[in-house]
């Protein structure tokens, strides 16, 4: 395809709206809490954070199946804002979104049975392979926050 593509687009959309408005909500409150966009980290250090007791709200996929992407729409005339503060050429950009993407909350692991210890908001607190749960959170971007 000749057209450039954003794999994600959406999903990471919905992971920066969760931020935005997490830390909105908590500075009207006045609370001391923080909220940190992990986006990006390397699973052993969400499993850092578990460690000092802040659970990892973590992006993987529905039952742990494989994410396929599927394409949503075109956004024609698409430009981006550089850092110079100069746009690039417009150009048409096919967003794609990921299928059975899901969030977690990571709450616990145990390395000796190499599971992990999840909130899932379809099946309650589950138990699920440590190396799969790690692959799916990579499909999934490694999209991860955690507010403590």
């Amino acid at each position: 395809r000749d057209q450039p593509r954003s794999r994600g687009l959406g999903d990471v959309y919905k992971r920066q709206v969760i931020v935005d408005t997490a830390r909105k909500y908590l500075a009207a409150q006045n609370s001391g809490r923080i909220v940190k966009d992990l986006t990006g980290a390397k699973f052993e250090d969400l499993l850092r954070e578990v460690a000092s007791n802040h659970p990892v709200a973590i992006w993987a996929s529905i039952d742990l199946v494989d994410i396929q992407e599927v394409y949503a729409y075109t956004i024609y005339n698409y430009t981006e804002t550089n850092s110079d503060g100069s746009t690039s050429t417009p150009k048409n950009l096919d967003v794609y979104w990921l299928e059975n993407e899901h969030v977690y909350l990571l709450k616990g692991y145990d390395l000796d049975r190499n599971v992990v210890i999840v909130n899932d908001s379809l099946n309650g607190e589950m138990e699920y392979d440590m190396n799969r749960f790690k692959e799916c959170y990579e499909q999934c971007y490694k999209q991860a926050v955690i507010i403590y």
